[in-house]
């Protein structure tokens, strides 16, 4: 490894970022080492990284709220300063700058990604004519980090309503709706005891999850079943009934591709979803950003093959056109996979039906 390859440090809720600014440096012609790129497969992790770092120039360290929490990435800085490397904070958001790396001059992207661009180039001391070779291929946005989705804030109070003088506010409420109310409250008290009643003489254990809650209707239906064909009708019955992707799921997974529903089960899953795009699915031998929900080639650890469905083990951004769209996969969503691709840096993209 040439002694000026710039190493980089991040944590990995920070990877989509690390990764795009590797790769735009690395194309503007700068020398990198980024684990995601450059761990061959087959190739030991933490043996990779070590060899990486001390025979690197500089280490980039990428600061978020993240990054300043993990010993992982301490322990690199804390390395590159004793063995007198050149170290660059580059810092992608506002968070606690450890006290080691203050004085150091670093890059900040707070402020937008062409004064990050530019710090970087600063901060970097790159020569011109990486410099400008990295102002034009990084003039896109860097890919953000997956932010969390929040819960719609509650409405305000009416403005009009606590504004009300006290001559102007809503009278109490005759005695009459008490009664009314009370009575309600007592008729709903009993219907819960009467269901809690009936589910505690059966002996099923039911999950909080869509698939759980399925699989015990299933089982339900081949305690004693007549015939096998009657067991899967019913089942059948109530996957439609749902008429989730869940639902159809366990189905295919209780009965597989043998029996006479199978075929609109699929059609079903299928024309629930209306877009598509492209997301990655992890690194080949090191890394799978996803479980292998609904398969039938290979195990859970084998890339998938188009047919399959998987679900999100994070937030994962969408990509249309070669460019990032800004809309994530969600961890707990079901989707479909219509193909398969590695790229050079052998990183497995797969093409969903969203």
């Amino acid at each position: 490894m040439a002694e000026n390859t710039i190493f980089f440090s991040y944590s990995r809720d920070d990877s989509e970022f690390a990764f795009s600014l590797a790769k735009s440096l690395r194309e503007a012609g700068a020398k990198v080492w980024l684990d995601q790129l450059d761990i061959k497969p087959g190739h030991r992790w933490d043996n990779s990284i070590e060899n990486a770092l001390k025979s690197s120039h500089t280490l980039l360290v990428v600061l978020s709220e993240s990054s300043v929490k993990s010993n992982n990435v301490m322990d690199e800085v804390s390395y590159a300063l004793e063995e007198n490397k050149k170290v660059v904070p580059v810092l992608l958001e506002d968070c606690k700058i450890p006290f080691r790396l203050r004085r150091l001059q670093y890059a900040t992207f707070t402020e937008g990604h062409k004064k990050g661009i530019d710090s970087l180039v600063s901060a970097l001391k790159l020569d011109d004519t990486v410099a400008n070779k990295l102002a034009d291929v990084a003039e896109l946005p860097m890919l953000p980090k997956p932010k969390p989705i929040k819960p719609e804030p509650a409405q305000p109070l009416n403005p009009v309503q606590t504004n009300l003088s006290n001559n102007q506010r809503p009278k109490k409420k005759s005695n009459a709706w008490i009664y009314i109310l009370s009575s309600l409250a007592v008729i709903t008290v009993l219907a819960v005891l009467l269901i809690l009643s009936i589910g505690s003489n059966t002996d099923e254990k039911v999950t909080d999850t869509p698939e759980g809650q399925y699989n015990n209707q299933i089982i339900k239906t081949q305690d004693n079943p007549t015939n096998k064909e009657s067991a899967i009708a019913q089942d059948w019955a109530y996957a439609t009934n749902t008429n989730n992707i869940e639902a159809y799921i366990q189905f295919v997974k209780m009965y597989g591709k043998n029996n006479a529903y199978y075929n609109d089960a699929y059609t079903r899953m299928k024309n629930m979803f209306s877009e598509n795009g492209y997301v990655k699915y992890g690194i080949v031998n090191v890394e799978q950003y996803f479980h292998k929900t609904l398969y039938f080639e290979g195990n859970e650890l084998t890339i998938p093959v188009q047919g399959d469905f998987i679900s999100p083990k994070m937030e994962n951004e969408i990509w249309q056109n070669n460019l990032p769209t800004g809309y994530y996969v969600q961890p707990g969503r079901f989707y479909l996979v219509m193909d398969v691709l590695t790229d050079s840096n052998n990183v497995v993209w797969v093409h969903l039906a969203i």
